[in-house]
């Protein structure tokens, strides 16, 4: 699934997703949603798996590449950009919605069983009830026979997250914590300089990178080097100010670094 998106709002009881409702065995890049996703209760049955851009990741998924902005909520499992991952992995993805659940409540994955979690960020509010994570709510670390969720080179906005750790655990859970490296809550000032994340080994786009190499940008905070933005008079009115002050260097307007300030700046 490739360059694909969707706004508005959606609704549904289980397994709702601003993109997809369930996704197992494939590839999502390059995708994105600015819909609210609503989990509703159904005959007294409350919304689980409820997620941003997937309402459940299956086995052997990839979702690189891709954001959410819209706003989540449901009762449990749910996440800015998956409801639930089992043995799948996400990488170089976003979320800046707020997040509101009861029960399994993360910033960007609800309930994680295993796979890999990397150079990804939440940048918004998140309210949960019990098994809360500022990046995955409920976390299944390791099984018995050794498979883990890994996390690594990830952030989140301390500002707007609060005392939050970075995931949460069953209480009686004998399985290990799985591997957690280098995923930090950061300032709201941090989220806008690229040292943050550069010294994390992610990648933006400089004058000499090689386009298949970079996945980012630095734009207030790191946005995907290929969102096309939805044009509107504050990205406009940023732009204007840029190209004036910095009389023919552009280094700040020139923001998909193709020597030309044009459309695709916005």
């Amino acid at each position: 699934i490739e360059n694909c998106y969707t706004k508005g709002e959606i609704e549904g009881n289980s397994h709702v997703g601003g993109l997809l409702g369930q996704f197992s065995s494939g590839q999502m890049r390059h995708c994105y949603s600015t819909a609210e996703v609503k989990g509703i209760i159904h005959s007294s049955q409350e919304s689980r798996f409820i997620g941003g851009l997937i309402g459940a990741n299956g086995t052997y998924t990839l979702t690189s590449s891709c954001f959410s902005a819209g706003n989540v909520s449901g009762n449990g499992y749910v996440g800015g950009i998956t409801g639930m991952g089992y043995l799948s992995d996400m990488v170089n993805c976003y979320s800046t919605g707020n997040i509101i659940g009861q029960n399994g409540v993360g910033g960007l994955v609800g309930f994680m069983s295993y796979g890999n979690l990397k150079k990804c960020y939440f940048n918004g509010n998140i309210s949960g009830q019990t098994l809360t994570g500022a990046l995955v709510g409920l976390n299944k670390g390791t099984n018995s026979s050794g498979v883990e969720t890994i996390l690594e080179n990830c952030f989140w906005n301390r500002d707007l997250c609060g005392s939050l750790e970075v995931c949460s655990y069953e209480d009686n859970s004998s399985a290990g914590t799985g591997t957690i490296d280098n995923c930090n809550g950061i300032t709201s000032i941090q989220m806008q300089v690229q040292l943050t994340f550069t010294e994390s080994d992610w990648v933006f786009v400089t004058k000499s990178s090689s386009s298949e190499d970079t996945f980012w940008v630095m734009k207030n905070c790191p946005r995907l080097k290929w969102e096309k933005y939805y044009m509107d008079m504050k990205e406009l009115s940023l732009l204007g100010f840029n190209w004036q002050r910095e009389k023919g260097t552009f280094t700040e307007s020139d923001w998909d670094m193709d020597g030309d300030v044009d459309i695709d700046d916005l």
